[in-house]
């Protein structure tokens, strides 16, 4: 019997999460994997075991949110530039980007925009300013299509 055989299952599923984890990784899947792991914490802590599944799941969903706030930036930056991807390594020019794209957009147009940017769902966003999803996509079409126009003319 290992030190590991010793220890509750939760701490199990955590130890083995943890040694699937990659530290030197800054993708999606290293950053969702993370999440997850500070999920797990707050689950012991509160005293509630993850089945299997469970796990499964959230590893799943925090890596796609992780993927779609990813894309979310990408757009940011390739709707203020005609850039196809941001320059990883030029976090100051990303800045630059996104402050573009929000003097170029007006208040609540902004807001829509940083809320699916931070990872939100157009569900939990339309929910949160008070219209309907189709609602909420048809704004930020027509948020992104101003964005476009200001970067091509300029």
């Amino acid at each position: 019997m290992t030190d590991l055989d010793a220890l509750p299952a939760h701490w199990r599923q955590y130890a083995k999460e943890q040694s699937l984890a990659d530290s030197e990784s800054l993708d999606c899947d290293a950053f969702g994997r993370d999440e997850l792991l500070d999920h797990m914490l707050d689950a012991i802590a509160d005293g509630v075991t993850l089945s299997s599944e469970q796990i499964r799941c959230l590893k799943r969903n925090r890596t796609r949110k992780r993927w779609n706030h990813h894309c979310a930036l990408v757009d940011l930056h390739s709707v203020s530039t005609g850039a196809t991807a941001p320059p990883a390594d030029e976090p100051v020019v990303i800045a630059d980007r996104i402050a573009w794209v929000k003097r170029k957009t007006n208040g609540g147009d902004w807001e829509l925009l940083e809320l699916l940017a931070e990872g939100n769902s157009y569900a939990t966003v339309a929910d949160r300013v008070g219209v309907t999803v189709a609602s909420l996509r048809s704004r930020v079409s027509r948020a992104r299509i101003r964005i476009r126009h200001y970067a091509i003319a300029g």
